[in-house]
């Protein structure tokens, strides 16, 4: 940072202009990426010979993923999620029209390394005074107005009080 006391001001206005746009351009990445594989699953839909084969679930069991193929354009790259084998591993995309060879990168991750089924930790919960396993802070669960009374009744809904204008005096 001692760096920045040594630019001129026009440097650090030029400096400033491209932290700008660089910025912008992050915050926009993701709707490009979503556009663009919108554009990819319809070209895919009307020509599913450029669809690049890949396994999509973790439950493949039984089947080896297929082999990587570099995909000659972006509209053939791979999607994310697209399960892949090369180099004598298992490699699962990490990026939308990934055309990239399956490496250690931000593109693509080793299936080995992430958790999977067998990763599942068991936990036994008890059951609430209801007889639940609902969690106490759970989002669904509609409060109560009393433990005895269950959920309070609605006779019938809500209507705003008429009213008239009042005589001003």
């Amino acid at each position: 940072m001692s760096e920045l006391k040594t630019l001129s001001i026009d440097e650090l206005y030029q400096l400033r202009s491209d932290i700008d746009v660089e910025l912008r351009r992050r915050e926009a990445q993701p709707l490009i990426d979503e556009g663009r594989q919108e554009l990819v699953d319809e070209l895919w839909a009307a020509h599913p010979d450029l669809r690049p084969e890949y396994a999509v679930s973790w439950g493949d069991d039984g089947m080896d993923a297929p082999a990587w193929v570099k995909p000659s354009s972006p509209a053939q790259g791979y999607p994310i999620g697209a399960v892949v084998s090369h180099g004598g591993h298992v490699w699962v995309s990490e990026l939308a029209m990934n055309t990239e060879e399956p490496a250690e990168s931000d593109w693509w991750t080793r299936r080995d390394l992430l958790p999977g089924p067998e990763d599942v930790i068991d936990v036994e919960l008890e059951p609430d005074e209801q007889g639940d396993f609902a969690p106490v802070d759970d989002p669904y669960r509609l409060p109560e107005s009393s433990p005895d009374d269950g959920p309070a009744p609605i006779e019938e809904p809500y209507r705003l009080p008429e009213t008239s204008p009042e005589d001003p005096a």
